[in-house]
């Protein structure tokens, strides 16, 4: 993303914050309101954009093309519109990370939840996994939470009477 793209970003959350900052909640309810109806016109002619796409005769390589793309990628994951599903964005984000973190492992995804899997100790072990979750919550805007599922310690059984 460049800069003029993140500064536009960086506006709209100033804007929403102006917003919850004021005192006049019927203005503030009202823009809510003109913000979503403009966010659902945004949605339906994204939709139907993707829609003509798919439908040509390299639409599908298009539409692959556009959610590679950082900027649209967000677009169409604000919109519900991305082609490829959580779960499919999880298991890319899981293994460009594991590159860089060998025993990251995505366990997967439930009700919206990425949940992950990662052997690690020692003191920079925390923060390893925080890293891992902000790149997790980057990469997948519309992921609900992510969770570290650890592994269960191994027990050593005795036998009876030594």
């Amino acid at each position: 993303m460049d800069a003029a793209e993140s500064g536009g970003i960086r506006e709209i959350e100033r804007l929403v914050g102006v917003l919850e900052a004021s005192d006049d909640r019927e203005a503030t309810r009202e823009a809510r309101d003109l913000v979503r109806g403009v966010l659902s016109f945004h949605r339906a002619a994204l939709d139907k954009a993707l829609s003509i796409v798919r439908a040509a005769q390299r639409g599908p390589d298009i539409v692959e093309a556009l959610a590679e793309d950082e900027l649209v990628a967000s677009l169409l994951v604000l919109h519900g519109l991305h082609p490829r599903s959580i779960e499919r964005r999880a298991e890319l984000v899981a293994d460009r990370l594991a590159r860089e973190h060998p025993s990251l492992r995505l366990v997967g995804v439930t009700e919206g939840i990425v949940q992950l899997e990662m052997r690690s100790s020692g003191a920079a072990a925390l923060l390893t996994r925080r890293v891992v979750e902000a790149a997790i919550v980057e990469a997948l805007p519309d992921a609900l939470g992510v969770t570290f599922v650890d592994e269960p310690p191994l027990v050593q059984l005795r036998k009876k009477g030594t």
